[in-house]
């Protein structure tokens, strides 16, 4: 009898432990880019994940359009 329950409650154990490690989610891989710090000379590593990359890239690109920066084109002044 003490073995059967002993049996059980390893088995429950293994399982539970092994649910547990399917239910870890994946880490997500960090891209670094190297920048300028404003006022230094040394470079700055900036880490994050793809997708925080991405709503960065997408949130800089919507100030420099609302700045009017990069909608317009550059048109060089006529000489005379």
């Amino acid at each position: 009898m003490k073995f059967i329950l002993a049996a059980a409650l390893i088995t429950t154990a293994l399982s539970g432990a092994a649910l547990a490690k399917e239910a870890k989610p994946a880490k997500e891989k960090q891209i670094c880019r190297q920048t300028n710090a404003t006022g230094s000379r040394f470079r700055v590593s900036i880490c994050h994940t793809e997708a925080e990359w991405a709503q960065i890239d997408e949130a800089t690109k919507n100030t420099a359009d609302a700045n009017g920066r990069v909608s317009q084109p550059y048109v060089p002044a006529a000489r005379h």
